[in-house]
């Protein structure tokens, strides 16, 4: 019986592909999204630097990704980090001193701002500023995407 769930667990984790729905984000200021694995291809849209993706799948030197609102598009690899990033999803989103709704309120973010996760503790987020590598405050998971 052991040996039969072992195998079963072993075939399905073989299974899966290694590195699928991974989140990553751009490396470079202005990089590419592109609508096929190749720098002929047309380009969907240009990404900021820190702008988390999640990557589907990995072809060669080329990532296929979706973003925060469902865009999809290929991006060359060398300009992708896996510096754990994360966007705010709704209008507004409050910030708080800790991981809690009883903690105080910092400041106030709006949606499409990219910031940098130096943590995690169950279902909040610790962000803060990406270049000056400076923690602001606790964000609950449900308001951001990425990381």
């Amino acid at each position: 019986m052991k040996k039969t769930i072992l195998a079963t667990l072993l075939l399905v984790f073989v299974g899966l592909p290694m590195g699928y729905a991974k989140t990553m984000s751009i490396a470079k200021d202005q990089v590419n999204m592109r609508t096929k694995p190749n720098l002929g291809a047309q380009v969907l849209f240009e990404a900021p630097v820190a702008y988390p993706l999640e990557i589907k799948k990995d072809q060669g030197n080329w990532l296929y990704c979706e973003d925060w609102q469902g865009n999809q598009g290929w991006v060359y690899k060398p300009l992708v980090s896996g510096v754990p990033t994360t966007v705010i999803q709704v209008e507004t989103a409050n910030v708080r001193r800790g991981p809690g709704l009883s903690k105080p309120l910092i400041t106030q973010v709006k949606q499409g701002e990219i910031y940098k996760v130096f943590d995690q503790q169950g279902d909040w987020v610790k962000i803060g500023y990406y270049f000056e590598n400076e923690e602001i405050g606790w964000i609950h998971e449900d308001l951001v995407w990425g990381y």
